[in-house]
């Protein structure tokens, strides 16, 4: 691909970026952290599926996904169940967290935590795993970036320019409009992801093998085990397959940027019709990388770096103006995830940490509104640490460090909504005993004698029990918070959705 294309395309990009940012802070009400954070709670469902949908899928979809599906063939696709269950946790989870969110004005789930279990401990302990597992995953995100710009203008373009460029987009629109400017740019990236991964896939499918049809008996014939289950490894059984859905599904729920998108709505009835639209929606950016893997898999047999096929492919396969716009979806991928991160992480510093600790009787709206951008840079910074010391793919990322520490803390949030019994210490033990043993499994201290169960989803076993038993065991939760949380059920109001 011309160097010359990629400087056109990308500046024509950060224009329309620069554009929305500014437009998304004229629209700002007022300066507070409610309209910096949720946007004044207003999105309706086209906003929020597009939101949910370009934040969920980053360059995992583009990069991470299909090296998996060159390196296990189609058995990874099992893992694609996730997002029924991720669907589930926004009707039953997501409702309720609207609810709370409407009546008590929380941000995110960590004050949420706060307010229901009565207890700092309890929201400083969900406030660090948030953000322990979210900032080595945007830093992988905003890496990324830079190794896709290095990648297809053959270095013209170097890593480090790359990623300056990322860094200083996102953070100068978040900055300017905060989560309006997060969510305009969200739609347009959104529909650039789509039409690039649908349009990219026709086209590499029909070269690669002359048809969908194609490229699947061309991949058995390199190797059955690549269109059969559990793969070529023997890794994906259905126990696994079922609890790294678990895993990414339910833990990826969990993740602030997902689960604040459900203060964010309008209505209740915008919560659930999401959850019953978004799976299908999903579909469209979880069934091309399966054919772009096996196709990758038959043009480049031998490739060491399976997450290189995609920038392989469009420099090999694509013409200029159809690679452009998947260079242009893959920054789009990154930048809706790691705009969606930056926000989030910097919500939980803020209203958490600065204002309950810090300054709990001088936080003006206005004044909060200033210290939000500040700390907005400081996450962004903070982030930059794990792009030259933070682990190096994807794939391994999500499935074994991020989805699985925030499962740990799903358990606490649909808990603290769901059963009034639950206390602080249950919380606590329930967290804490989960994440350390989470710890042990991946160190290998603890071997289980029973294979093919996703370690997240043992610890998650262990967080259950204890939060059960523990909860049982200690006081109730005084009456009053009982009555704050579990009588607003019954009470919460249908709004209109115009």
């Amino acid at each position: 691909m011309s160097p010359t294309i990629v400087y056109v395309g990308v500046a024509l990009y950060t224009l329309v970026c620069f554009v929305i940012g500014l437009w998304g802070f004229r629209q700002s009400r007022r300066p507070t952290m409610e309209d910096f954070f949720l946007g004044g709670r207003s999105l309706g469902l086209f906003f929020v599926l597009c939101a949910t949908w370009s934040t969920l899928f980053s360059a995992f979809s583009y990069i991470g996904l299909p090296g998996a599906y060159y390196r296990t063939g189609i058995s990874f696709f099992g893992i694609t169940g996730n997002i029924v269950l991720n669907a589930m946790c926004m009707y039953f989870i997501g409702s309720r967290m609207w609810a709370v969110g409407k009546k008590f004005g929380f941000i995110n789930a960590t004050d949420l935590f706060a307010e229901r279990y009565r207890s700092n401990a309890v929201c400083i302990i969900a406030m660090i795993i948030s953000v322990a597992s979210l900032l080595p995953y945007l830093g992988l995100q905003i890496r990324g970036a830079g190794l896709t710009l290095q990648g297809v203008t053959k270095g013209m373009i170097s890593f480090e320019t790359g990623l300056t460029y990322i860094t200083l987009v996102v953070l100068l629109y978040v900055v300017l409009g905060g989560f309006r400017s997060v969510i305009y740019n969200d739609v347009v990236q959104a529909i650039i992801m789509l039409v690039g991964m649908l349009g990219a896939t026709y086209v590499i499918v029909e070269k690669v093998g002359g048809g969908f049809g194609g490229v699947i008996a061309k991949a058995a014939a390199i190797n059955p085990a690549l269109t059969q289950f559990p793969g070529p490894a023997g890794v994906w059984s259905p126990m696994m397959v079922l609890t790294t859905c678990m895993v990414i599904g339910m833990g990826g729920f969990a993740w602030p940027q997902i689960s604040q998108r459900m203060y964010a709505t309008r209505s209740l009835k915008t919560v659930k019709t999401l959850a019953v639209i978004f799976p299908i929606s999903a579909l469209f950016v979880n069934i091309p990388p399966v054919f772009i893997g096996l196709a990758g898999r038959i043009q480049y047999p031998d490739l060491k770096n399976a997450d290189l096929i995609f920038p392989m492919m469009m420099n090999d396969l694509l013409s200029p103006t159809m690679a452009i716009i998947i260079l242009l979806a893959i920054l789009a991928a990154i930048m809706s995830t790691v705009s969606g991160m930056i926000l989030s992480i910097s919500s939980i510093l803020v209203r958490d940490l600065w204002i309950r600790f810090f300054d709990p009787t001088g936080a003006t709206e206005s004044r909060m509104s200033t210290v939000s951008r500040v700390i907005t840079v400081i996450v962004v910074a903070g982030s930059l640490a794990f792009v030259f010391w933070g682990p190096q793919t994807l794939v391994g990322l999500l499935i074994e460090a991020s989805g699985p520490i925030m499962l740990q803390v799903l358990v606490v949030l649909a808990g603290g909504l769901y059963w009034k019994r639950a206390t602080k210490a249950g919380a606590i033990i329930s967290m804490l005993a989960s994440e350390a043993f989470l710890i042990l499994l991946w160190t290998k201290v603890i071997v289980m004698p029973i294979k093919g169960i996703h370690n997240g989803v043992w610890a998650m076993i262990l967080g259950v029990v204890l939060f059960i038993v523990v909860s049982l065991a200690t006081k109730p939760a005084p009456d009053d918070v009982v009555k704050k949380f579990f009588d607003l059920y019954e009470e919460t109001p249908q709004p209109t959705t115009k």
